[in-house]
């Protein structure tokens, strides 16, 4: 006759482990979707800061048509100095990696370092996330 003592004890050790190992895994995943929300928003910020750099010179020539132009430059400057001041604690090392401007519209990335998903056990603890967000002038009417 064959004696099973401690296998229960073996399949419920296991169990808690398989349940840590998920619940860790849940939990990372959580904190990756508030991060990148997060980043979302700034880059949203970024972009609408951007898109109030209109070419007041265009505006003055009257060579506008139906579009406000935006000053590239000024919508770089715009943007950088957005990033500057946001005070987000949730991102780390907050950049502004990319400007473009096209006629009256603008898209921006921005980037920062965030928890690694599973850097407890992969040693790995910060990620860069990355984020792209646009925005355009007003049109005239």
């Amino acid at each position: 006759m064959r004696r099973d003592d401690g296998s229960v004890l073996i399949q419920a050790v296991g169990g808690a482990v398989l349940a840590l190992i998920v619940t860790i895994t849940m939990f990372d995943l959580g904190n990756i979707a508030i991060h990148r929300t997060a980043l979302m928003t700034v880059a949203n910020d970024v972009a609408l800061q951007a898109a109030t750099a209109i070419d007041v010179e265009a505006l003055y020539r009257g060579s506008l048509g139906s579009e406000l132009a935006l000053d590239p430059s000024a919508a770089m400057e715009r943007a950088r100095i957005a990033v500057e001041q946001t005070s987000d604690a949730q991102l780390q090392d907050l950049r502004l990696d990319e400007v473009v401007v096209t006629g009256s519209a603008v898209r921006v990335i921005v980037s920062a370092r965030v928890p690694a998903p599973l850097g407890r056990i992969t040693g790995e603890r910060t990620i860069r996330m990355r984020a792209a967000a646009a925005a355009m002038t007003p049109t005239w009417l």
